[in-house]
């Protein structure tokens, strides 16, 4: 199988439109949803597999998003309003952020970064819990950003 990583919807959507790869690997967070309503049908469409990276948002959707800079309280604001929509403490909202991901019917594969047996356990909790209800999902849409500037690591600015 051929796979590609691509940044934002045009390349995306270059990708799937080549006809060349049979995997493609995206951004894909309950908070990062922009890819969702055209990348994710047409790569469906065309029998392309999908890959969903950054499901915890380098870790925005897990208790770290306490410790973001001033700059990123948008962000971290962002994350706090999820963990209070379905109402979890912040050590379970990286169980939400994954469920989100599986519930999403055109992603195969979601990847998650694990730095400690506690957050495997969180991580295989997810996965036994299963995809969020169609009503949870309908709510984690409300939940979307758009803003480049916050769902970006690369515009961050911190180590």
């Amino acid at each position: 199988f051929i796979g590609a990583t691509t940044y934002g919807e045009e390349a995306a959507l270059a990708a799937i439109e080549s006809n060349a790869i049979d995997v493609l690997q995206i951004a894909c967070s309950i908070l990062d949803q922009r890819l969702c309503d055209r990348v994710l049908p047409a790569a469906r469409k065309a029998r392309i597999g999908i890959i969903a990276r950054s499901v915890l948002l380098k870790g925005v959707l897990t208790p770290r998003a306490n410790h973001l800079p001033k700059e990123l309280d948008a962000l971290r604001q962002a994350a706090a309003r999820v963990r209070e929509a379905f109402d979890v403490p912040w050590a379970r909202l990286p169980r939400v952020a994954i469920r989100y991901c599986l519930g999403l019917q055109s992603v195969d594969v979601a990847i998650v970064g694990l730095r400690t047996t506690e957050e495997l356990t969180e991580a295989l909790a997810a996965v036994d819990e299963g995809p969020l209800s169609s009503e949870e999902m309908s709510k984690a849409r409300t939940l979307r950003l758009e803003e480049e500037r916050l769902l970006n690591p690369a515009h961050w600015n911190i180590p």
